[in-house]
């Protein structure tokens, strides 16, 4: 099975981030890793992380309140 996708998926957290990686085709998404965001080598992961998928695409959430607003975590994921 090839480890090839269309994109990653980000969950950008205070302390951690989420990974998922998609399919070939897009249509499902399966964790990969969590890494920790203040961790000197979180770029260099993150970027070890998508050529072990040969990705080129980022797929950054954006996270809303429950009443569909956007709040300071929206802001920093922006």
């Amino acid at each position: 099975m090839s480890a090839t996708c269309a994109a990653i998926g980000v969950d950008l957290g205070a302390r951690r981030v989420g990974l998922a990686g998609a399919d070939p085709t897009g249509t499902i998404a399966t964790p990969l890793r969590t890494l920790e965001r203040r961790h000197p080598r979180f770029w260099s992961e993150l970027e070890q992380a998508c050529a072990e998928r040969d990705c080129r695409l980022l797929v950054i959430g954006l996270p809303r309140r429950l009443d569909g607003s956007e709040g300071e975590a929206a802001a920093t994921a922006r």
